[in-house]
């Protein structure tokens, strides 16, 4: 099988797929033409993530939606990344693209800019940045009482792992006041978004794809009842057989391995967990007690494997993008 030869969900090859998104650029202004190149790239990026995402070389959440793959690629092509990078690298969690503070680092790093550690240790991290061609350094420090004021400190990793989030803390500052045209619009990292309002995430997964016999309504142009009258979602008995309690033990550990360290009965915890379920399945997820068997099995292998990736794409040591020398 050649490349030309792999298909898309609606049995067309890819080339063919192509050709139906070729644009001719017209006359006119340069912002015109400017869309016409970007329409260019959005059709080579749709290729990319057709072949790509039904590969277990992409994350679960990717798995299976070349639509959201395009975005990714197309967001990390903005960044400077490469197609690979910006699925391994770019994160959506409640509806927010987001990226490891190393990440961040290593990108202004590679755009000439300045990070540095000045100090850090289980107290204290302070990281320092320079743009380039300035002489103003901008400095950011994070303590433990800090991150306890700003409400971050519900993630567990606080107590177990607090110099490395601080720096993610500090390194982040430092990145969006240095250079935040190289961010192009990423406002949080990772870190920050794990333990994002419950009220964030809700809000992001509130369009929900009509089922029961709101599904019949919308089929036949009825008009939906009143807010206060609308239909509850299915039972898991009307959809398939219910999650068992091994399935829910299961997803417990596996959320914690795939970096979930927020306390899960929390508000923050809560919200990031049903944020990720309602990511994979691609419908609101209110409680663990709405999954099915089958639901809670795509959750799982999903949890798994980015718990893989992760243990994979992490450094051994953080330190070795914090160095103005790597520049």
């Amino acid at each position: 099988m050649t490349s030309t030869d792999l298909t898309t969900p609606d049995d067309r090859t890819m080339d063919e797929r192509a050709r139906d998104m070729t644009i001719t650029p017209p006359s006119g202004s340069g912002n015109t033409n400017a869309l016409v190149v970007w329409a260019e790239k959005l059709a080579a990026a749709d290729r990319i993530a057709v072949a790509l995402c039904n590969t277990s070389f992409v994350p679960a959440a990717f798995r299976g939606k070349p639509e959201e793959g395009t975005a990714a690629i197309l967001y990390g092509d903005e960044l400077g990344f490469s197609p690979m990078s910006s699925l391994q690298g770019l994160f959506v969690i409640g509806g927010k693209p987001s990226m490891y503070a190393r990440q961040m680092v290593a990108l202004l790093i590679s755009r000439g800019h300045e990070v540095w550690t000045v100090e850090k240790d289980d107290e204290s991290v302070t990281v320092a940045g320079r743009r380039r061609g300035s002489a103003h350094v901008v400095t950011e420090t994070w303590t433990p009482a800090r991150a306890r004021k700003a409400g971050y400190t519900s993630n567990k990793k606080y107590d177990s792992d607090p110099q490395a989030m601080l720096y993610a803390r500090a390194a982040a500052d430092v990145c969006r006041q240095v250079a935040p045209d190289v961010l192009a619009g990423i406002a949080y990292t990772v870190e920050e978004m794990e333990v994002v309002p419950s009220t964030v995430v809700q809000q992001e997964y509130a369009v929900v794809k009509p089922t029961g016999t709101a599904a019949l309504r919308a089929a036949v142009g009825q008009a939906a009842p009143a807010p206060s009258q609308a239909d509850p979602p299915p039972a898991p008995g009307e959809t398939g057989e219910a999650i068992t309690s091994a399935q829910r033990r299961a997803m417990f550990a596996a959320f914690t391995a795939a970096g979930f360290d927020t306390d899960a009965k929390s508000a923050e915890g809560r919200a990031a967990r049903l944020g990720y379920i309602g990511q994979v399945l691609s419908r609101e997820a209110t409680s663990t007690s709405d999954l099915t068997s089958a639901e809670a099995s795509r959750v799982l292998d999903a949890l798994r494997e980015d718990a893989a990736l992760r243990e994979d794409a992490a450094p051994a040591d953080p330190a070795r993008w914090q160095e103005p020398s790597d520049a």
